[in-house]
């Protein structure tokens, strides 16, 4: 779970938020002192099933919502299967443990993290870059400068995360569990969720911008616009909240301080993982919305805002109309009545030249 972030170190810091037990059996589960606390576990069940079903709903908005392949590919699709996976592992590792098969709590913390570090980075990665591009493209826009900051900003990300999941797993594997090593880890986390927190805030900006131009361009956005704050506000929120428990592991005060007692930290916990899974269920209807269907794949937007503008048809004009002037039609008509006469008397074409003027006077 995200709440363990800076929370411990070392071959325990796999289960910051509840211990494993190791002489109670499965008759005893979650009542030992040092057992994970039921709440815990209930909210590992409860966002395994909900990301789980959001996972279905994906599969599902893709066949019926073709546009929507643009925010629901690859990406979103890697990220919550590794929340999927980690939550599936951590509550694998809370059963074995309570029924005292073996104590995977601790040796698979190191899998449970990476599984969630990955998941988090890659849904800052379709929050920051996908999200915003394709609304920038609905604006009209090529985000052609966007894409060089969103670059930048992730490209960061990605060596603090990579270096936080090496640090983590070093602390694990070498069962090194000192107090400079704890203070190290906690101050990474820190600095990583800091700048996760910028680059929400950041791509949150990016968003508000491309909302207003949208509706200054009077875009068809219905059932964007409420979802699109949804994704805003539970990104900030899961984000902050992680920040707040690794700014009370670094002063030592989140597990023996008043305000971060037991009711807290769980309070925490469902907070966290819920912004996490009200984060893909937003981009789920933002990616569903018909605002999307303008825009094709690889297309000119702006040249598709155009085509879809509505002008009135020309007309044809009707050439055959014009009125033909009487002294040009009259002899025409003389003419065909004339070839007409002589053809019926059975001269034909002929009767034509013999209506000239004889050359014998």
């Amino acid at each position: 779970m995200a709440p363990r972030r800076g929370s411990g170190g070392g071959g325990g810091g796999g289960d910051g938020e509840g211990g494993s037990i190791g002489s109670a059996s499965c008759p005893g589960a979650f009542k030992s002192e040092y057992a994970t606390t039921i709440s815990y576990f209930v909210a590992y069940c409860l966002f395994f099933l909900v990301a789980l079903g959001t996972l279905i709903a994906m599969i599902k908005i893709k066949k019926k919502h073709p546009h929507s392949e643009k925010l629901l590919g690859w990406l979103f699709g890697v990220s919550l299967s590794f929340f999927l996976l980690g939550y599936a592992l951590v509550i694998i590792a809370t059963v074995v443990t309570e029924c005292e098969i073996t104590n995977m709590l601790n040796n698979g913390g190191l899998a449970v993290e990476i599984f969630f570090s990955l998941a988090e980075f890659l849904l800052l990665c379709l929050v920051l870059y996908g999200v915003n591009t394709e609304l920038r493209k609905l604006v009209g826009s090529k985000p052609s400068f966007l894409n060089i900051i969103c670059g930048v900003v992730l490209g960061i990300m990605f060596v603090l995360t990579a270096a936080y999941i090496s640090f983590f797993s070093y602390n694990t594997i070498s069962l090194v569990s000192s107090d400079q090593l704890i203070s190290s880890q906690q101050k990474l986390a820190a600095a990583y969720y800091v700048l996760f927190l910028l680059s929400v805030f950041l791509g949150s900006v990016g968003i508000i911008i491309s909302i207003v131009q949208i509706r200054s361009k009077e875009v068809n956005s219905a059932g964007l616009v409420g979802w699109i704050i949804v994704l805003i506000v539970s990104m900030n929120i899961w984000v902050l909240f992680i920040l707040v428990i690794v700014a009370a592991s670094m002063n030592g005060q989140y597990w023996g301080s008043p305000f971060m007692d037991s009711g807290v930290k769980e309070a925490f916990a469902y907070i966290i993982d819920g912004g996490q899974a009200l984060s893909f269920i937003a981009i789920l209807f933002i990616a569903k919305s018909y605002a999307f269907a303008q825009i094709p794949f690889g297309g000119d937007p702006q040249q598709q805002m155009y085509n879809n503008l509505t002008y009135p048809q020309p007309q044809q004009p009707v050439y055959n109309q014009v009125p033909v002037p009487q002294q040009q039609q009259y002899p025409q008509q003389q003419e065909y009545t004339s070839n007409n006469a002589n053809y019926n008397n059975g001269n034909g074409t002929q009767g034509y030249y013999n209506n000239g003027p004889s050359m014998n006077g």
